[in-house]
């Protein structure tokens, strides 16, 4: 009985093994090591980058590239940076900032291209939210509710793309300059979201 057993598992292990040297061979070293076994097998400086699709933007790290230029992107002229954006005319004398790109951990971020952009939005809807409604410029000094959306964002239900860029209007030359307040149920905040967190 002793040797039957020894060789069923003998036979056992001959086939796992074949299985996994076949692996080895025919299948890629991502789907093959999944359950992180690479580490012991592959070198790490062969990293293997996820495909864009599923790609996590949000994990990684600023990295120096001295090819990276900044300056074919825009320069401070141009009329949609803020002031507390312009380096340059705040005093800023180098150009080193201007070589820091972000390097996501799984895979590689494409630069923007806006053709691309609009050739895979054809007879899409883009819309940017964010941005006050067109020829609001009187109700810049209304009251933001922070408890309720307002009525023009009923515009994004049927968008195929919802680009939510609202960072730039926190700023303190668009929010307590401009004297708007933020409301939050029956109570108003003048300033900032500072005093609201305080309250």
């Amino acid at each position: 009985m002793n040797r039957e057993l020894a060789y069923a598992i003998s036979f056992l292990f001959f086939l796992l093994s074949s299985l996994f040297y076949s692996n080895l061979i025919i299948f890629d070293q991502q789907s093959l090591f999944r359950f992180n076994f690479s580490s012991y097998i592959v070198p790490n400086n062969t990293k293997t980058l996820l495909p864009i699709e599923v790609c996590d933007f949000s994990k990684g790290q600023w990295v120096w590239d001295e090819a990276y230029n900044s300056h074919q992107l825009y320069d401070e002229k141009c009329p949609f940076l803020d002031p507390g954006f312009r380096c340059r005319q705040n005093g800023r004398n180098d150009e080193g900032y201007r070589k820091w790109r972000w390097q996501p951990d799984d895979c590689n971020l494409p630069r923007f291209n806006a053709s691309d952009l609009l050739e895979r939005s054809r007879n899409g809807r883009i819309l940017f939210a964010g941005r006050p409604p067109p020829n609001s410029a009187k109700d810049i000094k209304m009251t933001i509710r922070l408890d309720e959306l307002h009525w023009y964002s009923n515009k994004w239900k049927e968008a195929d793309v919802l680009v939510f860029n609202s960072g730039h209007w926190w700023n303190p030359d668009k929010t307590i300059k401009a004297g708007i307040y933020f409301q939050e149920g029956g109570k108003l905040f003048a300033g900032s979201l500072q005093e609201w967190h305080m309250e």
